[in-house]
C-alpha cells in the first residue's frame, strides 16, 4: 500500500519514493502507477481507491504506461481499466483527458450550458481527425490552425440544434444569440482563447499530459495564456475576445410572437419594421423581409394580369 501526503510518500515495504511538491493527489497517483509497472513484473496487478472521476480518466488515457491489471475502486464498485480502454480504442482512450479537460475540469474553463454526458456521446462518434485535434492538447505547447478548426467544429456539434450546420464559433454565436438573446458569458467562448486557458492549466497542473505527468514541479499560471490580472491582483480566464453581435444589435428590441406576426400584437409590425433572425417569432412569420418580398411579386403580377 502506498500513502501520500504533504509531499513525502511511504508505503509498507521496503520502497523508497523521492519526496515532491506535488499539490494535486490525483497527479501523484497516475505517477506512482506509472512506477509500480517499473518495478514490478508484468502481470502485476494494481488496485486504485479513489472516488474522483479526475482519476478514472487519467487511468484510462495513461493505460499504456501502467500494469495490464489495473482496476480502480469507486463509489459504483471495481472498474476494471483494460475493459474501457478496449470499448474505446486506443486513439480515443489516449486523448480521454483532454476531452475531460476540454469540456471542462478543475484546472480548466468550461462551455456554458453543455454537460459531460452530450460532450462524451458526441467524442463516441469522432471522426480520427478531430479525436487527434483534441490529443494536440496534451502534446503540444500550441495549437496549428487546423487542429483549432476540428475543434471549432466540435463544439459546434454540441451547441448547434438537429439539421443546423454551423461549422465556426463566431456564426455559432451570432445563431444562439438571434434565438436566445443570451448574454456573451452563456455562449460558448472562442475556441482560441477556450484553448489558452486549457493550455496554461496544463502548465499550472501537470495532471492531464504524459509527460508532465512524470516532472515533479508545478509552475504558475502564465498572465497572458487565456488569462489576464484584475487591479486586485487576482487571476481570472478570458472567456472570448469577440462579441456575439454589434452592440446596436445587442440592445436591440426583438418581437417574441407565438403566432405569425400578422397583427399589430407583433411589436415589429406595430413600429412598421420587418422580422429578422433576432425575433423569436416561428418559421411561419407573414411579417419578414422574404414574405414582403413574396407579396410584393404577387400584387405586381395580379395587376398585370388585370391589365
Amino acid at each position: 500500500m502506498i500513502v501520500t501526503a504533504n509531499g513525502q510518500t511511504l508505503c509498507n515495504s521496503d520502497i523508497l519514493f523521492e519526496n515532491n511538491n506535488h499539490e494535486e493527489a490525483d497527479t501523484l497517483i497516475i505517477h506512482h502507477a506509472v512506477l509500480v509497472k517499473e518495478r514490478n513484473a508484468i502481470d502485476a496487478k494494481l488496485m486504485v481507491f479513489s472516488p474522483d472521476t479526475d482519476v478514472l480518466v487519467l487511468l484510462i488515457g495513461n493505460y499504456s504506461l501502467l500494469p495490464c491489471n489495473t482496476s480502480i475502486s469507486m463509489v459504483s464498485g471495481i472498474i476494471d481499466i483494460s475493459d474501457i480502454w478496449a470499448q474505446l480504442g486506443e486513439r480515443k482512450a489516449n486523448a480521454l483527458p483532454a476531452l475531460h479537460a476540454f469540456s471542462g475540469a478543475d484546472t480548466t474553463g468550461r462551455f456554458s450550458r453543455v454537460g459531460k454526458v452530450k460532450w462524451f456521446k458526441l467524442y463516441l462518434c469522432l471522426e480520427d481527425n478531430v479525436v487527434d485535434a483534441l490529443q494536440t492538447l496534451l502534446d503540444s505547447d500550441a495549437i496549428a490552425d487546423q487542429s483549432m478548426d476540428r475543434l471549432a467544429e466540435f463544439v459546434c456539434r454540441a451547441y448547434a440544434p438537429k439539421g443546423i450546420n454551423i461549422t465556426c464559433i463566431p456564426e455559432l454565436r451570432w445563431y444562439l444569440f438571434c434565438k436566445t438573446m443570451a448574454e456573451s458569458e452563456k455562449l460558448p467562448s472562442n475556441i482560441s482563447v477556450h484553448s489558452d486557458n486549457m493550455l496554461a492549466g496544463f502548465t499550472c497542473n501537470p495532471e492531464y499530459g504524459v509527460k508532465q505527468l512524470l516532472q515533479s514541479m508545478c509552475t504558475p499560471i502564465q498572465i497572458g495564456h487565456g488569462y489576464y490580472q484584475d487591479n486586485d491582483g487576482n487571476i481570472h480566464p478570458h472567456t472570448s475576445d469577440v462579441a456575439p453581435a454589434p452592440t446596436a444589435v445587442v440592445e436591440m428590441v426583438r418581437c417574441q410572437c407565438k403566432t405569425n406576426c400578422a397583427t399589430q400584437r407583433c411589436s415589429c409590425k406595430r413600429n412598421y419594421l420587418s422580422c429578422t433572425d433576432l425575433c423569436q417569432c416561428s418559421t411561419d412569420c407573414e411579417n419578414d423581409e422574404d414574405t414582403h418580398l413574396e407579396n410584393s411579386l404577387q400584387s405586381d403580377m395580379d395587376s398585370d394580369s388585370d391589365e
